[in-house]
């Protein structure tokens, strides 16, 4: 499945410039209206290794008041409790956005490569996280799952050469995404795969996929900064949906 992404897709600097003021200012606007509204929202980012994810994450919170977010990074674990547990309390409240920079995936991926979590484990892993997914959703919370991709040569060009994962190590990764991909896509919690080659397109494709999600779920369209007069008082029309992998 990944092997078949293309990673080609980019913008050029004033493309960049003008989508990224208006899907931060519309994000913006969503943000305070989900405060207002008490609703909540999950956003999952994971990614294959050297994916510059903490410069999208920097470009989603840039103009968000920081009391309406939380970003957790890196791997979330208590001793002695359930894995899941750990992402159970750490949920928005209502009004809130809570960022995952890796999340409860991390058992299946790289608690799978490294040889922590044996195939029974994980294999059984996928029915919790779907079961747990389905808790999320049922609790009015909207759930983004992103997955940022990039090949084995963009991985060497951006690493010094002893950060560098064999290629064993990176094919056994790809191998466990794709079944993370294959196993955990539920229609209603579906992931989102980005092409990540270029830094510029990803933080776009990323903002865009958020407003579009944010918004349908509550029925709101959000002015556009380049239309005075956009988005007034308006519900979102029918629209061409993204593909997906659920």
């Amino acid at each position: 499945m990944l092997n078949t992404l293309d990673l080609t897709a980019k913008l050029d600097v004033e493309e960049y410039a003008k989508a990224l003021v208006r899907s931060q200012l519309q994000l913006r606007d969503l943000v305070q209206r989900y405060y207002r509204q008490q609703r909540s929202a999950v956003v999952v980012i994971e990614h294959m290794p050297a994916v510059r994810a903490g410069n999208i994450i920097h470009r989603v919170i840039e103009r968000i008041d920081p009391r309406n977010y939380r970003v957790y990074s890196g791997e979330i674990a208590e001793q002695d409790t359930h894995p899941l547990y750990p992402f159970w309390i750490r949920l928005p409240l209502p009004g809130q956005i809570t960022l995952f920079h890796g999340s409860w995936y991390e058992r299946v991926l790289s608690g799978r490569v490294a040889g922590r979590v044996s195939e029974e484990e994980y294999q059984r892993a996928y029915h919790e996280i779907n079961t747990f997914e389905r808790q999320v959703v049922d609790g009015q919370i909207v759930l983004l799952k992103f997955w940022l991709h990039h090949d084995y040569e963009d991985c060497t060009n951006l690493l010094n050469p002893e950060q560098i994962p064999t290629r064993q190590e990176w094919n056994a990764l790809v191998a466990a995404a794709n079944d993370v991909l294959l196993n955990c896509s539920l229609l209603i919690a579906p992931w989102t795969l980005v092409p990540a080659r270029e830094p510029l397109y990803a933080q776009v494709a990323v903002l865009d996929t958020l407003v579009d999600a944010l918004a349908d779920a509550i029925n709101h369209q959000p002015p556009d900064p380049f239309k005075p007069g956009s988005g007034k008082g308006k519900s979102r029309g029918k629209k061409k949906k993204k593909e997906k992998t659920g």
